[in-house]
């Protein structure tokens, strides 16, 4: 079902980039802007896709292996490559090394990213920082950006951030939403002892 719904998708955004490259040579810049909107909106429906499909299935079978912090978020950016640049959004990474399941974590980690560049302050450019540490109980992961923020009832309607408590409940961690110094909202991600 899955790749039902991917290809389908991904087939189109191909083509829609082949498009916009040709476009460049046309003297129309209107179908330059209609193509960009095109793959807007085509990205954001792939996202909202794999968004549903991860909220569907993540849970069930957790497998931890060792993690990179810093390789984690290097895949995610080449994930989200296209809405990064669009909204001129920026992201630092420290690295830390840990064990978790891997589709789970990046997943988390792309749902948190994607959050924060949609949550950014109009006209700012989201600047997020990803940092992690060990702690008496295990590994705590945050991601802190400059954005608006998300008010209480929002966090409650983010699906994004549904799909995150999930994922860290489903490794028998806990999920902390908060409040940035001055704007922004801070993540923090607490894992278990085996981490």
């Amino acid at each position: 079902m899955s790749h039902d719904l991917r290809n389908p998708l991904t087939s189109i955004l191909g083509y829609v980039e082949l498009s916009q490259t040709a476009a460049q040579n046309t003297p129309d810049a209107k179908i330059a802007r209609y193509l960009d909107v095109v793959a807007s909106s085509g990205q954001r429906m792939l996202d909202m896709v794999e968004d549903v499909l991860a909220y569907a299935t993540i849970g069930g079978d957790v497998r931890p292996a060792p993690l990179s912090l810093s390789a984690l978020i290097s895949d995610v950016m080449k994930d989200l490559d296209a809405s990064l640049e669009a909204s001129g959004a920026s992201v630092d990474c420290d690295d830390l090394s840990f064990n978790a399941g891997p589709v789970q974590m990046r997943v988390l980690l792309q749902n948190l990213i994607h959050n924060a560049v949609a949550y950014a302050r109009p006209g700012v450019s989201a600047v997020i920082r990803v940092t992690g540490h060990r702690t008496d109980e295990g590994v705590a992961l945050q991601v802190i950006d400059t954005g608006k923020g998300i008010s209480e009832p929002d966090r409650q309607r983010v699906l994004g951030l549904a799909i995150c408590a999930r994922i860290v409940a489903a490794v028998g961690g806990r999920l902390e939403i908060g409040p940035g110094a001055g704007h922004g909202t801070v993540i923090t991600i607490n894992l278990g002892i085996g981490s």
